[in-house]
């Protein structure tokens, strides 16, 4: 799929987008409205079309709105503009030279609970800022307005500044995002801002690791593990970073951030995460009634926290097909757990322990249904938790196949330097690279069984010993 719309984009004439993006964003009736004004240099000519995108991720629950959208001359002139399609305009700019402004509004509610995390969202507390759905895109031709906005391109932007007005705002409240920060709520980007995060709320910068460019922004409510997730998100980086090299690319935010309402658990604790570009959006909610420092609350927090640092690595810096989701999501909830246990923050035993809790819950849910693990990935969510277990527990066989035949290395190291050189910079890596690689490094017939087949997976195979 991915491969066919490279294709479908190669037909399109070739596009000239803006050279620079200046957007100026304002806070209406308390933080759940904004008003944005963008400035536009050296864009189409003498026409403009303006569209709007959002998440695939989140296309069936979109909860922003743009309304209010005009466009003027740099002088003040209003310029003829008219709506072609959804969330589409075409703006008649006049073939003069000079920069010209696109103002809207746009009204940021609430999400479904399912996908709070993938699109842009207002709670009473913070604002989240996700990227894709609220930046105007320009184009010099009408083909990418036509497109759904969960297929819209990104246009081509030499360099944009998105500079925040927070007055109206809570006191205390602040923007935080991994794009360069030139001043106060104040962003200097090479890219067009829809591929960064911004989370305007109560946040607390704090460096996690500066040679390795890490460092969180966490919300005053946050409140599972508070006085440990700095510290534990360090030491897991690091020993990651030890096993697998520095991660690809720039500097990393962890912005942790209290679950919505609707979504805080009932009983005991939840967590949840999602890598978007340079930027780990954390989620964490702890009912009233549950410890706040139990030893099990730690250690999950720490298979949390490793976890989705591993997504630095896979997905971001070595992207995948979707039916490779269980290499993502399996192979991160396998490093997350053994990286715990190599900082010395989660026993031998413990992770022993978690590792039968986990096969047991894989057993319960009934894991054959699961299929193989790409049948798995490609299923939707009503196979998305047994994607975790089994992708995990087949982590742990093939990590202790290749310890058994004593060959130099670690597994999980060894894996990440042969898929490396699978990938071209460009395609993201598809099934049968993967099953290749793996194939080279432990037994072929174990790949056929449980990676590339459905066979069961049984305790004894796991290792895990006596309870």
């Amino acid at each position: 799929m991915l491969l066919a719309a490279a294709s479908a984009c190669d037909l399109l004439p070739p596009r000239q987008g803006p050279s620079r993006l200046d957007y100026e964003v304002a806070f209406i009736d308390g933080g759940g409205r904004l008003r944005v004004e963008v400035t536009v240099i050296d864009g189409p000519r003498p026409a403009a079309w303006v569209g709007f995108g959002v998440s695939p991720l989140g296309a069936e629950s979109v909860s922003r709105a743009i309304v209010n959208v005009s466009a003027r001359a740099a002088g003040g002139a209003a310029l003829p503009i008219r709506k072609v399609g959804e969330d589409a305009y075409r703006v008649d700019i006049g073939d003069g030279g000079g920069p010209w402004v696109l103002g809207y509004e746009a009204e940021i509610g609430s999400p479904p609970a399912a996908y709070y995390h993938r699109a842009s969202n207002a709670s009473p507390d913070h604002l989240m800022l996700v990227g894709v759905d609220i930046w105007a895109r320009f184009y010099d031709f009408a083909a990418p307005v036509d497109a759904p906005p969960a297929d819209r391109p990104l246009d081509d932007v030499e360099s944009a500044r998105v500079r925040f007005d927070l007055a109206g705002l809570p006191p205390g409240w602040t923007v935080v995002s991994a794009a360069p920060e030139r001043a106060l709520n104040e962003f200097e980007l090479d890219e067009h801002p829809a591929r960064s995060a911004f989370a305007i709320g109560p946040y607390r910068l704090f460096d996690i690791d500066r040679d390795l460019g890490l460092r969180a922004a966490v919300h005053s409510d946050w409140h599972l593990a508070r006085d440990r997730i700095i510290g534990y998100s360090q030491q897991l980086a690091r020993v990651q970073a030890r096993q697998l090299g520095r991660p690809p690319g720039g500097p990393v935010l962890m912005i942790f951030t209290p679950f919505p309402g609707a979504v805080q658990p009932p009983d005991g604790a939840r967590t949840a995460g999602m890598a978007w570009d340079r930027t780990l959006l954390l989620y964490g909610g702890l009912a009233r009634a549950a410890p706040q420092n139990s030893a099990r609350l730690n250690e999950m927090i720490a298979v949390f926290l490793g976890h989705e640092l591993f997504h630095l690595y896979v997905p971001w810096g070595l992207p995948i097909t979707r039916p490779l989701s269980w290499l993502s999501e399996g192979w991160a909830e396998h490093v997350g757990r053994s990286s715990a246990v190599a900082a010395g923050i989660l026993s031998a035993g413990g992770a022993e322990r978690s590792l039968r809790d986990a096969y047991e819950r894989y057993r319960q849910m009934g894991g054959a249904r699961a299929g193989s693990l790409q049948n798995a990935s490609e299923s939707g969510d009503e196979l998305r938790e047994l994607l975790y277990l089994r992708g995990e527990l087949v982590f742990r066989i093939l990590s202790l196949e290749w310890e058994a035949a004593g060959k130099p290395g670690t597994f999980d190291g060894i894996l990440w330097s042969r898929l490396q050189t699978e990938y071209d910079g460009e395609h993201p890596l598809e099934p049968e690279a993967v099953s290749r690689v793996l194939s080279a490094m432990v037994n072929p017939l174990t790949v056929r069984r449980i990676v590339d087949g459905a066979a069961a997976i049984t305790l004894p195979e796991l290792a895990l010993g006596r309870r």
